[in-house]
């Protein structure tokens, strides 16, 4: 059986896929952060079954890098070649979050409508459940949860990782992906489309960065010709006093030292006020790129916004 788990970091995927294994094959911790960065695969028998268990990292955060999901999907893919058997959506049994709501949008967004038939949501942290069972905590989560589940066939199986020695608890997730597996047309999931998504979301991913750089690139020649007029304009007045203040050294008598102080502090005086306009225009441009940097981010959200609500609409009816 080739299994892929799939879920948000901090799922318990890696956890779930030594206890499915029966030993410590992938590292695994508790962390803030992802412990697995690329796809791995792992092979070993359980139940009297050949197990090819493939752990992925955080495939399903629709705010990561596209580039970096895309390449990871398409070693998941291959690793699992010809086709995996069963996708095993791992949600930590706690309270139901919007991300985890996300994350079956997502799958079908990477792998197509059609992985819902080849899909088993695995809870994990079983031991946090207590004597409460795993359809009381279904119950209790509320009707996204349990419409999450109903698009994947109403298949859930939960798992203690803490407790590797309770066997039976692997043996009867395996048997529901086998029942899974037979009531399938097709023995394991296959994407013919798979490459034609993923280059959309590298397509998406370019245009994102290239309009990132375009703003940075804008924003850096803003602040440097700024920079030059500012040095400009410093040293344009710096020659000016000097051959001034040579000019005024020439003559003699109070009266013209006193001259020499009130051109002195009229310069300064000119330069402070040229200073501020110049300061005040630096300002006015800045806030002029902000506000197109603003308008031009709502209008790429309000697009991808817009496909996210047709998805989530199709993936409702």
């Amino acid at each position: 059986l080739r299994l892929v788990l799939l879920g948000r970091t901090g799922a318990g995927k890696s956890a779930a896929g030594n206890t499915l294994l029966g030993s410590t094959q992938f590292p695994s911790r508790p962390s803030l952060s992802a412990v697995t960065q690329t796809c791995e695969r792992r092979r070993g028998e359980a139940a009297g079954r050949q197990l090819s268990v493939i752990d992925t990292p955080d495939l399903l955060d629709s705010r990561g890098r596209q580039r970096d999901v895309c390449l990871e999907v398409r070693r998941c893919l291959l690793l699992s070649s010809p086709g995996p058997h069963a996708f095993l959506l791992v949600l930590p049994a706690r309270r139901f979050t919007d991300e985890e709501k996300g994350a079956l949008l997502t799958m079908t967004e990477v792998f197509g409508e059609a992985v819902l038939n080849h899909t088993v949501v695995l809870f994990t942290h079983g031991d946090s459940l207590g004597q409460e069972t795993v359809q009381q905590y279904v119950d209790t989560q509320g009707r996204d949860l349990q419409q999450l589940l109903e698009s994947c066939g109403n298949r859930y199986h939960v798992l203690n990782n803490m407790d590797t020695g309770d066997h039976t608890q692997v043996t009867q997730l395996l048997e529901k992906i086998e029942d899974m597996v037979a009531g399938n047309s097709l023995d394991f999931f296959v994407d013919q489309d798979a490459e034609e998504r993923l280059r959309e979301r590298e397509n998406r991913y370019r245009e994102e960065e290239e309009d990132r750089k375009e703003r940075e690139e804008l924003r850096r020649r803003s602040e440097e010709e700024q920079r030059r007029r500012a040095e400009q304009l410093k040293e344009e007045h710096e020659a000016q006093q000097r051959c001034q203040l040579e000019e005024l050294r020439r003559r003699q008598g109070e009266e013209q030292r006193r001259q020499l102080e009130a051109l002195r502090r009229e310069q300064e005086e000119t330069l402070r006020r040229k200073e501020k306009e110049l300061q005040l225009q630096y300002q006015e441009q800045r806030q002029r790129l902000e506000q197109e940097q603003c308008e031009k981010t709502e209008e790429i959200k309000l697009r991808y916004r817009t496909q996210h609500q047709e998805l989530l609409r199709r993936y409702e009816e």
